[in-house]
Order: C-alpha cells, then sequence, then structure tokens
C-alpha cells in the first residue's frame, strides 16, 4: 500500500530538514487588512473557516455537506478494504506484477478524486478567483494565496491506504473546532491531511484556477509534493511534457514556489502525476461505487462504514478520533502493528456520553473497558492482530482512543533535568503520583528541528508540560485541556518537563516530527 510508502511520518526517518531560502517572493498585495470572504449557499450543512496567511491574512468561509464526500469515501473505503486483503488494484483491473502497477495505481486513485471532488473544487476554486479580482493579484500572487490555504491546514494520515478526498479535508476541524476561528486567528483552523491528500487538493484548486499543475509522487521519498508551471518563478523545477513544473512542499506552512526540501536529494525520484488523466477502468469503476447516505457520524480516523469487525478501518496511529451517536453506534478498528506486543490502551470522550471498548488480539477478547467514566482504560499483552471494538451505550459525539506501546515509559527517579528519562519514542506514557511529582524526559532526536507537542491525561486533572532546547525554555502547554498542543522550532538536545496543577493520574505526551 502507498501509506507504507509516501507517509510524511516517514521523513522521521530521513534525517531533518533546513529551510532553503529563495529570492523569488510573493509581490506585496495592496491590502494588509483581513480578508473575509463568505459562502452564501443556504442549504449546506457544515460551514468550515479557513485562516492563513501571504502578505495579507485571510479568512474563508466554505459550506458543504456529508453528502460532498459520500462517492469518494466509498470508493476509498473498497482501495481499504483491497489493502486489507493484500489485493490492491483489483478494482482497476491492475496487474500486481507490472513493473509501473504503482504510478498506475495512484493514477487511477487521483482520477477517481478528481472527478468524484470536481463541484467542490469548482465552487471553491470560484472563491480564489474572487479573491484574485477583488484584490487585484496577478497569477504569482494567487499561486500563493492558494499553496498557503493548503499549507496552513492540520498534518493528519488518514486511515486505511491513507488518503481523503480532497472534499473531506476541507470537511475536517484541523486544529480547530466545529465554531469559526477567533478574530486574530491566522495559522489555520480547519482542514486536515498528509503529505499526498494535500498536494493533491493544492494541484485540483491550481487547475480549476487556470493553471497547469500535476502531483510528484516519489515512492523512494515516502512522499508527494505539488508542482506548477507557471512563469517569472525561480527554484526547483521537474521538466514534463515540454515543461518546468516547479515543485511547491503542502504539508507545512510558509514552503516558497520552488522551494525544495533539502532531505529530498535526487528529484528524478518525484514522478508527475495529472489527475485530469484517467483510465479505462476509472469509469467502470466509479459508475459502481454506491455511496452511503446513512452515515450520519465520522470521526477524524474513521471511514465509514466500520460497524463490524470485517469493514474495521485501519489505522496506523496512537492517537485514534471517533465519533458515534444514534445511527453510528459501533466503531472498529485494525491496528497496524504501532500497540506492539504490550500496551494501555484508554478511551476518552464527553461527560454526558457512556462509551466501552473492547481489545482483541486475533479472536481472542483480551481487555475491555466498561465503566461509566468519561475516561478509561485497560491495558493487556496484544501477541496477535489487535482489533478494537468502541460502542455506544449512551448519549453521543466524539471520542478519542490513546494507544500507549509498551506500557509506562518513565523510569523513575526523574524528578529533575539531571535524572530525566531517556526516550527515542513519539510517544511517551507514564503517571503523576502527586500533585507533587514531576517527570523529565530527554529526547533522543526523533522530534526532528521542528515538533508538534501535545499532553493528554484525565479530565479531572490539569498538568502541563515545558519545552526546553539545550537547558534554554522555549515553550509549553499550560492549558487546562487534555489534548493541548504546541509547535516548536527546536534545533538543539530536547528535554521535556511535565508536572500537575490540579490532581494526579495517567498522562501520554504525543510528539509529532514536522521536520
Amino acid at each position: 500500500m502507498k501509506k507504507t510508502l509516501c507517509a510524511c511520518i516517514l521523513m522521521a526517518l530521513l534525517g531533518g530538514c533546513t529551510k532553503i531560502e529563495f529570492t523569488q517572493k510573493p509581490t506585496e498585495t495592496k491590502t494588509s487588512q483581513q480578508v473575509s470572504i463568505p459562502q452564501t449557499e443556504t442549504s449546506a450543512e457544515n460551514m468550515r473557516h479557513y485562516t492563513f496567511s501571504t502578505d495579507t491574512p485571510y479568512r474563508i468561509d466554505f459550506a458543504l455537506s456529508r453528502s460532498d464526500i459520500e462517492s469518494a469515501e466509498a470508493l476509498l473505503k473498497a482501495i481499504d478494504r483491497e489493502g486489507l486483503e493484500n489485493n490492491e488494484g483489483r478494482l482497476f483491473s491492475l496487474d500486481r506484477n507490472d513493473r509501473n502497477f504503482l504510478p498506475s495505481y495512484w493514477q487511477c486513485i487521483y482520477h477517481s478524486m478528481y472527478r468524484l471532488n470536481q463541484p467542490v473544487i469548482v465552487r471553491l476554486a470560484e472563491v480564489f478567483k474572487r479573491i484574485k479580482q477583488e484584490q487585484n493579484l496577478n497569477d504569482l500572487q494567487l499561486a500563493y494565496v492558494i499553496s498557503r490555504f493548503v499549507q496552513s491546514m492540520k498534518y493528519y494520515v488518514p486511515p486505511g491506504i491513507g488518503i481523503y478526498s480532497p472534499a473531506r479535508v476541507l470537511l475536517e476541524y484541523g486544529k480547530g473546532n466545529e465554531g469559526p476561528p477567533p478574530a486574530a486567528m491566522t495559522n489555520g483552523w480547519h482542514g486536515a491531511g498528509d503529505c499526498d491528500t494535500k498536494s493533491l487538493l493544492m494541484v485540483l484548486l491550481f487547475i480549476e484556477c487556470g493553471y497547469d499543475a500535476v502531483v510528484l509522487d516519489s515512492y523512494r521519498y515516502h512522499h508527494a509534493m505539488a508542482a506548477i508551471s507557471l512563469p517569472g518563478v525561480e527554484g526547483v523545477s521537474v521538466d514534463y511534457r515540454g515543461k518546468n513544473y516547479f515543485v511547491i512542499e503542502s504539508t507545512y506552512p510558509n514552503w516558497s514556489i520552488g522551494q525544495m526540501p533539502p532531505q529530498y536529494t535526487d528529484l528524478s525520484f518525484f514522478l508527475p502525476i495529472d489527475p485530469r488523466e484517467g483510465r479505462s477502468a476509472v469509469e467502470r469503476v466509479l459508475s459502481s461505487i454506491t455511496p452511503n447516505p446513512a452515515v450520519t457520524s465520522q470521526g477524524a480516523s474513521e471511514r465509514e462504514p466500520n460497524n463490524v469487525r470485517t469493514s474495521a478501518d485501519k489505522v496506523g496511529t496512537i492517537v485514534i478520533e471517533g465519533e458515534l451517536n444514534e445511527n453510528d453506534t459501533e466503531d472498529w478498528y485494525r491496528l497496524a502493528g504501532q500497540e506492539g506486543t504490550f500496551a494501555a490502551i484508554t478511551i476518552i470522550h464527553g461527560q454526558d456520553a457512556d462509551f466501552s471498548f473492547d481489545v482483541f488480539s486475533d479472536e481472542n477478547n483480551i481487555a475491555s473497558a466498561h465503566s461509566s467514566s468519561h475516561v478509561d482504560s485497560v491495558s493487556g499483552a496484544i501477541p496477535g492482530v489487535c482489533h478494537l471494538r468502541i460502542y455506544r451505550v449512551s448519549g453521543r459525539g466524539k471520542y478519542t482512543i490513546i494507544i500507549s506501546p509498551g506500557g509506562a515509559a518513565e523510569k523513575e527517579p526523574n524528578n529533575t533535568a539531571e535524572d530525566a528519562t531517556q526516550s527515542s519514542d513519539m510517544a511517551i506514557f507514564a503517571d503523576l503520583d502527586s500533585q507533587h511529582d514531576i517527570d523529565y524526559y530527554l529526547l533522543g532526536g526523533q522530534e526532528g528541528f521542528n515538533a508538534t507537542y501535545s499532553i493528554y491525561h484525565p479530565q479531572n486533572t490539569n498538568f502541563d508540560f515545558e519545552v526546553f532546547n539545550d537547558g534554554r525554555s522555549i515553550g509549553g502547554a499550560f492549558g487546562d485541556v487534555s489534548g493541548d498542543s504546541i509547535t516548536l522550532e527546536n534545533p538543539g538536545r530536547v528535554q521535556l518537563k511535565i508536572y500537575s496543577t490540579r490532581g494526579n493520574g495517567w498522562y501520554l505526551i504525543k510528539i509529532d516530527r514536522n521536520r
């Protein structure tokens, strides 16, 4: 499956990344005030808000509905099932022994997403065309507005094969919540996806706005980028169809057009794919896809239907985000080995709901959490394939499953910086025994040069953390909400300090390496 080849989180294995400055910059726009672009459709079910900046801070309000994602999600669910059955490409009548199987496979997927998401992309492209007209932007300036719009969205690895449809990227809450962002919020609120997902969205927007653009896929570097053919740009480009297509990194804000992340040293390993180009088998597949309009809830880690074991969503992350309600009472997940052979698994949900879960190793139910608490945790040995079943007893809402491989990662005493527990994991699971307990950790480089640190803890406690870089405090998360996070530049040696301002109990520190 491509996600074993293309997930950006695997950049952690490839070394760090230093930003390269190019002389080409977008020309300044004529105004510096925030620009609000409202969406006027009154029949839309879900309004989403996107905040980002070029030389001007922007806010885009755009309305979608669940029906906008149904057909694409149904196709991607079928592709996910193929992956679990080790039959990738069967839907599109592809031969896995063909030396061109992978590019052909992803050409079919990208073209399918282009076809199934075109109505949404056309509507959204009209918003950017209005921005260009109202702000009197040239082609280069508009290209930067579109690229910043996508770059500002949250990096998130989708379930299964690892791709969201472009409409679902827009529908995800990303860094924000259901409501509109604060007035001063200019660094991303809604929207979420990973490298190939966000690159595809960017390319489709470019195309509908009149540009010539392609997706660049690399199976060697486990990465995808966008690329655009645009006069007047300097930097790194690929030659395709007699034109120069300049690279655009989609996963992280403020990368310039033509600016190449330095860990990708050989551009010849990036294959251009034009999502407009399809194969005859795609037409047959698209005509056979049946949407599932009955789905009324779907968390970030879900691809409905996942209501029985045989349709379980395969996930490879340690934090799973789902949703249950009266019409969607059960979710199943198949883990991809991130749990190891022993794991502590915790569920967090709203206090007005009662959700329980079971843990399976192969066919054996090895642990269950059936209490009515809004935070519950179990642990056990998992020598086989792990499945999780989450089900509704009462109430409705979102839930978070936290997987802590290997149980507690803490080695006491670690109450001072000198006695810090050394850790090379992307997740640290431990306990604060009392409100006076303090835990220190010394990281082993897994965080890279830029990382997002998140802390999870019981809802009736308040645990904070502070990040030190070469002994200097550079920031932390000091709120009272489980899931508080902060993104920091940390080029030196990193230490974490975790402490309680209220209560005691378990906590999990999650580290996402951005570059």
